[in-house]
């Protein structure tokens, strides 16, 4: 009866072995084709005030990146100041879907990271990063206009030795 289970066990386990393969189903994903921003159109223009922080400022969408391997996509969307051809990226935000909402505040800190001087209307260029795994494809590049505001006081110079305490 020992060798009985012992010759059944024995049995399980080269058959477990003798079924383990090597090969494996790999497919790599390589970029087809490809996809632009929807919305907002170039040339669109918003003004920030902190008032409205919380409230919808911005809402860009994208037609979906298209890759070989059907697979989750992550989409970034990039931004930086119009002109410098994306030298210095500001990432804006991160999805797996094919839209990004920013309230203003978001917004607005993220144009002031990228360079844009408060209460004066700026040109930013935006763009976004589809990628799955290390494979990367971009999309059209769009312009917008935006003015952002700052909640820092002002410093005022004044001069004298009034500033000493007695």
């Amino acid at each position: 009866m020992k060798n009985t289970f012992k010759i059944i066990i024995a049995a399980i386990v080269f058959a477990t072995l003798g079924s383990c393969s090597d090969e494996q189903n790999f497919q790599l994903a390589e970029a087809k084709g490809s996809f632009s921003i929807l919305t907002p159109q170039t040339g669109a223009s918003t003004v920030l005030t902190p008032a409205l922080g919380t409230n919808p400022a911005l809402t860009l969408t994208w037609s979906a990146a298209d890759f070989t391997t059907p697979t989750q996509v992550t989409y970034t969307v990039q931004i930086a100041v119009t002109g410098t051809s994306f030298a210095t990226v500001t990432a804006a935000g991160t999805t797996n879907t094919t839209n990004l909402t920013w309230s203003v505040a978001d917004l607005n800190g993220a144009v002031l990271a990228a360079g844009l001087t408060p209460f004066s209307q700026g040109s930013i260029d935006i763009r976004v990063k589809a990628a799955v795994g290390s494979v990367t494809q971009y999309s059209n590049t769009i312009n917008v206009l935006i003015t952002p505001y700052t909640t820092a006081l002002p410093t005022i110079a004044v001069p004298g030795n009034h500033q000493k305490f007695r």
